[in-house]
Formats: C-alpha cells, structure tokens, sequence
C-alpha cells in the first residue's frame, strides 16, 4: 500500500484542519491497518483525530484519536476502504499552540 503525505499549515492558535482525497491501488475494499507520523518540523507534538470514509459513505469508520511526536509513530488500528475514492480528514491542534507552522503528516496502510 502506498504512505500517503499530507501538508497542511496550522492557524494562529496551533489548530489544523486538511481533507485529503485518497484511492487506493486496486478494485476492491480493503481493511487496512494504518499508522501516522509526522515528518516534520522537528519537536512538534499534535494531538488531533483521523477520520476516513469513502466518498459514497460506505464504508464508513469511527473517527480515531491520536498524539503523535516528531520521530514517533501512532498506531491507529484496522480501518475499512473503500476500493474507489475516499476522504481522509485530519484535525488537532499542536501541544503547545504553534502558530503558522507548516506540517507533513504520513500516513501508512497495511494490509
């Protein structure tokens, strides 16, 4: 499976909101096992929740909470995909506030 990137930037209080269009090689739904972590910048922690749904709605997860650390990886758990298009939506906030920061998350599937 492919590491999904997400860049995003945070507001003036350190919060961050991206939608990100995801489709998966391959024709089928999947239940895959992901993990995020942020790439950078360095010494950033954010403490947010990931959802992912296809865009049709089915089928549809739970929104999962998560804290991660610059070089730390945060197992997320076993989520259904959708063999077509789906929307992951990533929000939080940075602990503590970082105003203007630019981010790279990554997101990894297993099967």
């Amino acid at each position: 499976m492919p590491t999904v990137r997400i860049d995003l930037e945070t507001d003036d209080n350190g919060y961050l909101h991206k939608t990100h269009k995801y489709n998966p090689p391959g024709p089928f739904s999947l239940s895959v096992e992901l993990s995020a972590k942020i790439i950078q910048p360095a010494a950033t922690t954010v403490q947010g929740e990931l959802d992912i749904d296809a865009t049709d709605g089915s089928p549809s997860n739970q929104k999962k909470a998560f804290r991660v650390t610059t070089g730390g990886t945060c197992q997320l758990g076993s989520w259904r995909l959708d063999g077509g298009d789906n929307v992951i939506v990533l929000t939080g906030k940075t602990i503590p506030p970082q105003a203007k920061t630019k981010i790279t998350f990554e997101i990894e599937a297993k099967l």
